[in-house]
């Protein structure tokens, strides 16, 4: 499926239901086929398939966020309307004094364009994943210090080897989902009232709690939507850290039983595993 909807400013391309990818006019018009891809590597795997339907606005995400205000490309005919996952481009800053701050690869939130192309920065915003275009063989984009990313893939020293853009995308995916399915709410505000596990060392907990549910890590082993349970059926071996947060060293990680979903072996609940780190669920 792919709907393009064309504005002075440049297009919306809805390449799944609910998922769409804007193009500016001069950015990279190949962008949307290198999202469409990598969604079709996520949906190779069952846990993926699953998340990427979870956007669809007539399916679990009837309730998820869309812009809704026409001024902001939203609601019937908007380049945004139905939309709950966005995808944009990434590119690197570069400030007039300083060092340039490489591209990254993040998950935000944003309001839309207006028709004349201005970006709207007031509510409802939705989740956009930001990534750089698929760079050229032997011409990798750097990321930050040891990552990289590929023609084929991201390199990342948290985890062996090279990462497909489909293992990357369904990590920001799952910062997309928990973001409208409530848990940022639920964490945000309070994070500065708790302390990290043992021998963690953490600036900033409500990233290092987030990044918990994501990766599927300490509390967040056999969740759902989890990078390690996207690992665990494509029979990829577990991410063991993301150091960046100051999340790593998971002693239970090599032995835990991971469960299938089905009634015997329910994965568990996001909610649970906030209360776990004492984050408020009412």
């Amino acid at each position: 499926m792919v709907e393009v909807r064309e504005r002075s400013w440049g297009a919306v391309h809805v390449v799944r239901p609910g998922i769409g990818v804007e193009v500016a006019n001069g950015q990279d018009e190949t962008f949307p086929g290198f999202v469409a891809g990598a969604l079709e590597q996520v949906r190779g795997v069952p846990v993926g398939g699953d998340l990427v339907d979870a956007f669809a606005p007539d399916g679990d995400g009837a309730g998820f966020r869309c812009i809704t205000d026409p001024g902001s490309g939203g609601g019937e005919g908007g380049a945004y309307h139905g939309v709950t996952l966005l995808f944009q481009q990434s590119v690197a800053l570069r400030p007039r004094i300083g060092a340039a701050k490489p591209p990254a690869i993040e998950t935000k939130a944003v309001g839309g364009r207006r028709d004349d192309g201005t970006r709207v920065f007031e509510a409802p915003w939705i989740p956009c994943v930001r990534l750089p275009g698929r760079p050229a063989e032997g011409s990798p984009v750097m990321l930050g210090e040891g990552r990289e990313m590929h023609h084929d893939g991201v390199v990342n020293p948290d985890f062996a080897g090279k990462a497909d853009f489909g293992l990357v995308v369904f990590h920001e995916m799952c910062h997309a989902y928990y973001d409208q399915a409530g848990a940022a709410g639920l964490m945000s505000g309070r994070a500065a009232e708790f302390e990290a596990a043992p021998g963690h060392r953490v600036a900033d907990f409500q990233n290092y709690a987030e990044e918990i549910l994501v990766c599927g890590l300490l509390q967040g082993k056999g969740l759902k939507y989890c990078e390690n349970t996207y690992r665990r059926q494509k029979g990829l071996p577990p991410r063991p850290a993301y150091s960046a947060v100051g999340l790593k060293d998971d002693p239970d990680l090599a032995a835990f039983a991971w469960p299938s979903g089905g009634p015997d072996a329910p994965f568990k609940e996001w909610k649970a595993v906030l209360r776990e780190l004492n984050f408020s669920t009412a």
